[in-house]
């Protein structure tokens, strides 16, 4: 983590050293950088996942991986199938590389939604997915002539359930068997171990991060539900419903069932079941809703934002304008969101505080001193075409720089100071201040040879009061 965190440090501050025109935003406090009470968070470019519908899109738990569930309808569907005939895949995205890899892509039929659960300690994910048949039965041709019974279409095949083992190091996928359409994968919170659970089969499987499965009796006194973890995550607790004598009110009693051995034990007490951890996060995400309007049409948006859970200066940046949904990786180094049917990984890059805020002001004055070499050179082209004659103080400096610079924000905060004249007449052009650009901490100073010095703010600015933008 010390070496990740190293590097990405070395990169930011590459960034902010070579484009310093790329944070002119950061002027006025922009989006793309956000401040907690110790670090400065920026806020990289979104990268793509995967398009398409995504129906589920999780995590691991290390925070390398994203593993996203898609679908959509094939163009070629006929009319006879209801619902049309659709595809769905699993697309694994890693941290590392950067891109994205399709895994599997099958026939779908069904509005059940897949399940991805990754398993405790590992890069393993299991996966329900609800599929068409793989050996769907071949459909008789229609015989030549008038229509008959045998024309009436074939009738659409059950769908599957099937659970698959992604191992996202290798990129690779292997079904592990079909399961009943109820099945729940329920991962152990602390152990590499994952358990399918299915009322109407009346089975659990254990199922290692290895792939390899186990069957153990079904517990006959469950009373429905989804069992607790106990605390050590190796045992599932869950609740039994005993009646007593007519009239008498049920009692709840509670077993623990190891999911090693399948052992069941009977519990004297209400068991103390895994909780995680309280911790308090840097960073959160939160939605906000608005209505945009243009003329007569209207719609509603939900933004996505990344805020800092202490007050700052700066404590907030937009991740998405419209966002179905959104969770920060565990390492908190990357935000996962959905927009428009398409997933999206934006990068968050942690600096010291301190450095980060340093490295923003000295590309604040890059920009500041970029601005004004430009409005000093839009100046000695206008001296060209007026007979080498600078503008005057009573002129609005703004409009008759424009065809020269054509950029409205160089004149943001602009003084010119200079009352005009021959050039010609200026004795002293490296020492002749021609006007200035405040900036953090100072003021960029441009003077009559063009070039542009620094100046902190120690005393008033250079050159009389003049023609402010």
């Amino acid at each position: 983590m010390r070496a990740r965190r190293s590097l990405s440090l070395f990169m930011a501050l590459g960034l902010l050293a070579s484009q310093p025109a790329a944070f002119a935003q950061f002027r006025d406090g922009g989006p793309q950088l956000l401040v907690t009470d110790r670090d400065g968070v920026m806020v990289a470019s979104p990268e793509f996942v995967c398009g398409s519908e995504v129906r589920v899109v999780e995590w691991s738990r290390s925070g390398q991986h994203v593993l996203a569930a898609r679908h959509y309808v094939r163009l070629d569907s006929t009319v006879f199938q209801k619902p049309p005939l659709a595809e769905a895949s699993l697309v694994l995205w890693s941290s590392a590389t950067r891109r994205a890899k399709e895994l599997w892509k099958r026939p779908l039929m069904g509005a059940q939604p897949p399940q991805i659960a990754w398993i405790t300690g590992t890069e393993v994910a299991l996966v329900v997915m609800e599929q068409m048949p793989l050996a769907p039965p071949a459909v008789k041709p229609a015989p030549l002539g008038p229509p008959t019974a045998e024309m009436a279409p074939a009738a659409t095949p059950e769908p599957e359930h099937w659970v698959y083992r992604v191992d996202a190091r290798t990129a690779t996928l292997r079904a592990l068997g079909k399961v009943a359409s109820d099945t729940q994968v329920i991962t152990s919170p602390t152990q590499p171990v994952a358990v399918l659970m299915s009322g109407a089969e009346k089975s659990l499987r254990v199922v290692g991060a290895d792939g390899a499965v186990r069957l153990i009796p079904f517990p006959e006194d469950h009373a429905g539900g989804t069992p607790d973890w106990s605390q050590d995550g190796g045992s599932l607790i869950y609740d039994v419903l005993e009646r007593g004598p007519e009239g008498a009110k049920p009692v709840i009693r509670y077993r623990s069932i190891d999911v090693r051995s399948g052992r069941v034990t009977p519990l004297m007490a209400p068991p103390k079941t895994y909780r995680p951890a309280e911790r308090i996060p840097a960073l959160r995400l939160t939605r906000s809703q608005a209505r945009l309007s243009q003329e007569k049409t209207a719609q509603s948006v939900r933004p996505l934002w990344l805020e800092s859970t202490t007050a700052s200066e700066e404590p907030r940046v937009l991740i998405s304008a419209d966002a179905k949904w959104g969770r920060l990786s565990p390492r908190e180094d990357a935000v996962l969101y959905v927009a428009d049917g398409a997933a999206w990984v934006v990068p968050l890059v942690t600096l010291p505080k301190a450095v980060l805020l340093e490295a923003r002001e000295n590309a604040r004055r890059a920009v500041t001193i970029s601005n004004a070499k430009q409005l000093g050179t839009g100046l000695m082209m206008y001296a060209q075409d007026y007979d080498e004659t600078l503008p005057g103080a009573d002129q609005d400096i703004r409009s008759v720089l424009m065809p020269y610079v054509q950029s409205e924000q160089l004149f943001e905060g602009f003084v010119y100071t200079h009352g005009g004249g021959a050039l010609a007449e200026i004795e002293a052009p490296a020492e002749t201040v021609l006007g200035h650009i405040p900036g953090p901490g100072g003021r960029a100073v441009l003077y009559a040879d063009g070039h542009v010095k620094w100046q902190r703010d120690e005393g008033p600015p250079p050159g009389a009061a003049g023609n402010r933008q």
